[in-house]
């Protein structure tokens, strides 16, 4: 299943931070300059699990950086960060709010392994990125970025998939990025994927677990972005809530629909979500 890596993988931070509480991390460092300011993590993660590399770095603000890259052997090599690559870096805003992904169109950067200590479980090395939100004008630039003998385990927390899929007209989609913005009581979510189609919907940040119709004037709502970027409205089906965490801000759930809008009429069958808002 093909999810945006960094967003697949940033719960390996926010799961356990949110649950237990931060624990400072004795061991290792991590630190940048985002836009200009100094930026110092003070809890850690990092797995090297079947050949990718995590990291995860975050403040007590809830200031977040996760990169996931895949690097094959765990020694010194550059990998770039390049627009719809899985390899990349996402960067959480204060209190969690905002988003940014450096996978998008004009986004790039890099992490470099410097060193790595296979018998003692720790990589150092140094990144950099530009990461920007979808829908959004401007975005966040990562200078300066390194990390000093983290430790590594080499196994994932048991919950860490975050992603977004459906099937299109009978073929299987799976999103590249997702975004989320809360703002007048109601979360509104967009994926984007391949061939810049998008499927976006929205629903109010306290709904409770269950089963609501979809309308393009309602609480509710969803549309799907075609490959010529034409917005079809879901005028008919469904969105289901399995979860809505307020604290963890967690949200899961499925859906199906039909999208139409003028004379085009799309189906969206089987559709799942897992996302941090």
């Amino acid at each position: 299943m093909k999810y945006f890596l960094p967003v697949l993988l940033s719960v390996l931070l926010f799961t356990q931070c949110r649950d237990e509480g931060p624990a400072l991390n004795p061991d290792g460092s991590m630190k940048a300059t985002i836009d200009g300011s100094p930026w110092q993590a003070d809890v850690l993660e990092a797995a090297y699990v079947d050949g990718t590399l995590t990291l995860s770095g975050s403040s007590l603000d809830e200031r977040a950086i996760v990169m996931g890259v895949a690097i094959g052997g765990l020694q010194p090599q550059t990998v770039a960060f390049l627009p719809g690559s899985p390899d990349g870096l996402t960067y959480t805003s204060v209190g969690g709010a905002r988003t940014y992904v450096s996978n998008t169109a004009g986004g790039d950067g890099f992490l470099r392994i410097t060193e790595a200590d296979t018998a003692q479980e720790w990589v150092s090395g140094r990144f950099e990125a530009r990461c920007y939100r979808l829908q959004e004008s401007g975005g966040v630039e990562i200078t300066e970025g390194v990390f000093t003998k983290v430790p590594y385990t080499d196994s994932l927390p048991p919950i860490f998939s975050s992603g977004l899929r459906a099937v299109i007209d009978g073929a299987t989609w799976t999103s590249d990025s997702i975004t989320t913005t809360l703002s007048d009581g109601q979360i509104q979510v967009q994926s984007l994927g391949e061939n810049g189609r998008q499927i976006r919907f929205r629903i109010p940040e306290n709904a409770a677990p269950g089963t609501y119709d979809l309308d393009p004037s309602g609480s509710f709502s969803a549309t799907y972005i075609t490959i010529q970027g034409d917005t079809l409205s879901a005028g008919s089906g469904t969105l289901a809530i399995d979860l809505l965490d307020e604290d963890r801000r967690r949200l899961e759930g499925t859906f199906n629909f039909e999208a139409t809008g003028g004379q085009q009429a799309v189906t969206l069958a089987d559709g799942g979500f897992e996302i941090n808002y």
